[in-house]
């Protein structure tokens, strides 16, 4: 088991994704695609405690909000 803080390879913000993708748009929603399909999988491994899992999971929930907002 991990421990509760979120991995840093996993943690996401719109100023990182915003910094390392930034030519487009399309460039941006790969990224955001990639991180939200890693933590949907990574979380469901049972590798991560609950209180990770779900804090990885929130990070993705805000990276899917963005996609949907890119694509309006």
């Amino acid at each position: 088991m991990q421990s509760i803080a979120t991995p840093t390879p996993l943690v996401f913000s719109q100023t990182t994704a915003n910094n390392s993708c930034h030519n487009q748009n399309t460039d941006l929603e790969i990224c955001l695609n990639t991180f939200v399909r890693r933590a949907l999988h990574i979380t469901s491994t049972g590798e991560y405690s609950v209180d990770t899992a779900l804090a990885i999971l929130d990070h993705a929930w805000i990276a899917q909000k963005l996609i949907w907002s890119l694509r309006e």
